[in-house]
This record gives C-alpha cells, structure tokens and sequence, in this order.
C-alpha cells in the first residue's frame, strides 16, 4: 500500500496512491463519509503512530470505496525532467490562447494552475523549469508579431526569415494570410482581424497586447523594430 499526502483547500490530508500512480483515494473524507472518521487520516505522522489497526482501516475503506469517483483525486506530476509536467505546459499553453483569443477566462486558468504548485515552487523551484517559464511569461508585457501575406509569397518568407533570426521566447508569432485562421482568430481579436498587406506588399506588424507598430515590408525595417 502506497501513501501520499496532499492538499485539500488549507488541509493538509493523506490518500492511499493508486490507477498507476495516477490517483489519490482520500481517505479521511471515505471514512467520513462511512460515519467512521478516524483522526489518524489527519496527517502521515497521525497515521504512523496509530500502527496497524489505522493501517488496517484504510485498506478496508479502499477495498469497500476504492471505485467511488467522489473519494479519488487525480494527481499532478510537479516535476519538469525530459518531459515537462502536462500542467507546466498547459499553463504556458493557456496565456498564449489567452492573448490570441483576447479571453481573459485562459488567463485565469493559468494563474489558478500556477497558484496549484505554489509550495514546490517556492521550496524546489529547480523540479518545475517549464513553469517557471510560464510565470515568466505571465510577468512580461503580451508581444505579438503579425506577418500579413500569402505564406509561400518570397515576401512573406523573408519576414518570418528575419523574425527566425532572433530569440523571442515572449512573444507570439502569427500569419495572417486572409485565409480561415485569420478569420477565426479575428472573431475575438479586432486588432488581428484588420491585418492586412501595406500598398500591396506583405507586412510585419510588431505589437504589444495587440497594439501595434507602424507596419514595416522589409526584412531590414523589421530587424530594427525586433532590436529596440
């Protein structure tokens, strides 16, 4: 039998690990609701010192319980190694929608999924790097660059070619080719959805939360905008 704690609100409380180290079963909110409530679920040292009748308890309760979607938790991996966390990623994942879609809900979400790693965060930050580059994120001024024109035009190529040349991880990079992308993503975002070519010619619009610029048509104009 595998045990874990966790945090539940402001409590700190102990569930039994289990579906490939993928779920929490609580147990003191199974007991609970058994009309059981045992205070040896109030803390692993609780547990530890009740021995083996409270030990005994708990796996009664996960046998009786085990399957009752209201006593399991699914757990959150809280380290970034060769494969980021799912929450690292959704996090950084959600402010990028967020400004794309001008929806303010996304924001939120990645802050509360951020706020969820508090403790490992200000104990090992080293464990969650991705995360760390989601607060990063969250802390900078929104950066958005737009390329208006046809994506296989030799224009349009030279603008992204340029915008390549840089290293911009705080900014968002979109094409805005007249096409359906365009279109969905201007449903929500006015500024996205006036981008269109300059006299003509393909154009980059370098912005900040969507305000922009003077738009330039040539990949030596476009560097100086990127430098300053």
């Amino acid at each position: 039998m595998k045990l874990a704690t966790f945090r539940s609100g402001a409590k700190e409380k102990i569930g039994l690990v289990h579906g490939n180290d993928s779920r929490l079963f609580d147990l003191a909110s199974a007991a609970d609701r058994d009309g059981k409530s045992n205070p040896a679920f109030a803390s692993m040292l609780a547990l530890i010192d009740a021995g083996p009748a409270a030990l005994d308890q708990a796996r009664a309760l996960f046998d009786n319980s085990g399957k009752d979607e209201s006593v399991f938790l699914r757990m959150k991996d809280d380290n970034d190694g060769a494969e980021p966390a799912a929450s690292s990623l959704a996090a950084l994942n959600l402010l990028r929608l967020s400004q794309l879609r001008d929806d303010q809900k996304m924001a939120e979400r990645a802050r509360k999924t951020i706020d969820a790693f508090a403790t490992t965060l200000s104990h090992f930050p080293s464990a969650m790097p991705q995360m760390l580059v989601a607060i990063d994120y969250s802390l900078s001024k929104p950066r958005q660059i737009v390329i208006a024109g046809r994506k296989d035009a030799p224009e349009t190529k030279g603008l992204l070619k340029e915008v390549h040349r840089h290293f911009l991880p705080k900014t968002i990079l979109l094409l805005a080719d007249g096409g359906e992308g365009q279109k969905y993503l201007g449903e929500k975002n006015e500024a996205i959805r006036a981008m269109s070519l300059v006299e003509g010619k393909p154009a980059a619009y370098v912005c900040e939360n969507f305000t922009c610029k003077t738009p330039v048509t040539n990949a030596g104009q476009l560097a100086k905008l990127l430098n300053l």
